[in-house]
């Protein structure tokens, strides 16, 4: 599972770094996924994610900005540039990820139809469940990114950070609980450490704030 999702950070930037940053802590990650992966679902991952992120950056390129760097954590894969961006640019860049992996989901499906192939077919279906699992309205997933760039514009920043707070909380206890349900009756537990994931960001964004 894609314990994902970047979404993009105006900060510019102070000093010189890599290009590309990946933790410790990803990498344990993806090699223990790949350990256990005996489907081929995370090389389906690729792709998808791939057309994703390429969603964000072309937004971000035609507003002007410059992406400066690419940071893959345990909390996600976060793209930094540089460039003032308004509302309306933030917004843009936020809802083309989602567009982008909608549009590559209907694609790869049509072409894994026309040629057989099982890995596209894999590669949408994957596409299509990271861009509902990323309008999802928390943190840091784009749905969060795009509702808190609304409710700042209508109500402020602290009232934006406060409701996003508290739907964050609400959707991971939900995936929780979904993912008992899910378990026992005997379909997997994946939503499980979904839901713990986004409850545990939650709880380190809001503690990094006071």
């Amino acid at each position: 599972m894609d314990m994902r999702k970047a979404y993009v950070n105006s900060a510019p930037l102070a000093g010189r770094r890599k290009f590309i940053t990946v933790s410790a802590g990803f990498i344990l990650l993806f090699a223990a996924l790949y350990f256990f992966d005996d489907t081929g679902l995370l090389a389906a991952f690729v792709p998808a994610v791939l057309a994703h992120e390429a969603g964000h950056a072309l937004a971000l390129t035609l507003k002007g900005a410059k992406i400066t760097g690419l940071y893959f954590s345990l909390s996600g894969i976060r793209m930094d540039y540089r460039g003032r961006m308004d509302f309306g640019g933030e917004l843009l860049a936020a809802v083309t990820g989602p567009l982008f992996g909608l549009v590559f989901a209907f694609a790869a499906s049509f072409a894994g139809r026309k040629l057989g192939s099982n890995f596209l077919l894999c590669s949408a279906g994957v596409s299509l469940v990271l861009t509902l699992f990323n309008l999802l309205p928390a943190k840091p997933l784009d749905g969060g990114r795009i509702l808190s760039l609304i409710l700042s514009r209508l109500f402020g920043y602290m009232t934006a950070e406060t409701v996003l707070f508290l739907t964050t909380i609400l959707t991971s206890v939900c995936l929780m609980l979904a993912g008992l349900w899910f378990f026992y009756r005997g379909y997997g537990m994946a939503l499980i450490p979904v839901g713990l994931w986004l409850f545990w960001h939650a709880l380190t964004e809001y503690s990094s704030d006071t």
